[in-house]
């Protein structure tokens, strides 16, 4: 089984670090794939509603860059 945890890339401290570390462990010891991802604000954005992600590009959005 497979394990997404999703944090914040801007505010990252040493306590952030060990915590994100004990979460890793954790799950992989519960015998999970962990897969950790760190997402700032320049990641994000809104979605501009042109589905082009349904019908050109699957999944995936075709304005992202």
């Amino acid at each position: 089984m497979k394990a997404t945890v999703i944090s914040d890339n801007e505010h990252k401290t040493e306590l952030y670090q060990k915590l994100s570390e004990l979460t890793a462990t954790f799950l992989n010891g519960k015998g999970l794939d962990a897969n950790m991802i760190d997402v700032g604000s320049d990641d994000l954005a809104y979605c501009s509603g042109c589905f082009e992600c349904w019908t050109k590009t699957p999944g995936e959005c075709v304005k992202a860059t």
